[in-house]
């Protein structure tokens, strides 16, 4: 039976003759562990280790070093190419994914945030107990004071913050005189009106936004009385009698929060 001629593909030149995948390899220096890979593609590939080498080095071979053995570069580059961009593609689609988690992972913290918040708000007022209902965000605290906020809401929060203890400083903050707060006192059955409750509902916001922002009531309180460098070396407390100004505090807040001081 005549023996079939190999092609060039299934040979290659070692040393000083060839090997095809008939023939045993046997160079020195492969190690184990490259030659265990080696034999794993062949028996994926389902030929002999001989030829999956030959093939694997022929292709490595650039079409000038062997010009007989024709060109077989093209279609392992177009492959390459395709997989490239099936990489990019991926690549594209994990960054949006990232993207998108991180954003939602934003809202999330931003909710929570704002969540604590009102919930300081609340219980700087009074709570449930005094407001009689939860207020959860913007909406219900329309609600609350346009019912009117229940005058046991300004007294809780005189008798829980120190700033307020000094008349001064009271009238500041909420924009009602002493002898009015007596009144409200003697009145509790009656509600603050708007103006009252708007100012006094602001103030206990603002109070709590300087609170997350410094980590405690007392720092807070403290803040509210002193220059700040953002705001012309105005006392934040200062500022409360007008809505610009309000603006201008919850602003400086705002860049406190995130590490801007200018």
């Amino acid at each position: 039976m005549a023996t079939k001629p190999h092609s060039p593909r299934d040979k290659v030149r070692i040393g000083g003759g060839y090997s095809t995948g008939a023939d045993p390899w046997s160079v020195k220096g492969i190690n184990p562990e490259a030659r265990e890979m080696a034999e794993s593609q062949a028996r994926r590939s389902g030929i002999s280790l001989g030829e999956w080498l030959n093939r694997a080095i022929l292709d490595e071979i650039e079409p000038e070093a062997s010009p007989d053995f024709g060109h077989f570069g093209e279609p392992a580059d177009q492959a390459m190419a395709a997989l490239d961009r099936g990489h990019e593609v991926q690549i594209a689609y994990a960054q949006s994914v990232g993207e998108a988690n991180l954003h939602a992972n934003m809202a999330i913290a931003e909710s929570a945030r704002l969540s604590g918040i009102w919930t300081r708000v609340s219980a700087l007022l009074g709570g449930r107990d005094i407001l009689r209902r939860d207020v959860d965000g913007p909406l219900d605290a329309h609600e609350l004071l346009q019912a009117g906020l229940p005058a046991r809401a300004l007294t809780h929060l005189v008798d829980h913050v120190r700033l307020l203890r000094s008349p001064d400083q009271f009238e500041k903050a909420v924009g009602m005189s002493q002898r009015t707060l007596q009144r409200r006192r003697e009145e509790l059955h009656r509600p603050l009106n708007p103006e009252q409750g708007g100012r006094t509902w602001k103030f206990a916001e603002i109070l709590a936004k300087a609170t997350a922002v410094f980590g405690s009531q007392l720092e807070a309180e403290q803040w509210l009385q002193h220059p700040a460098m953002g705001l012309n070396q105005r006392k934040p407390l200062d500022l409360l009698s007008t809505a610009a100004g309000i603006e201008a505090v919850e602003e400086h807040l705002g860049r406190l929060e995130y590490g801007v001081y200018a």
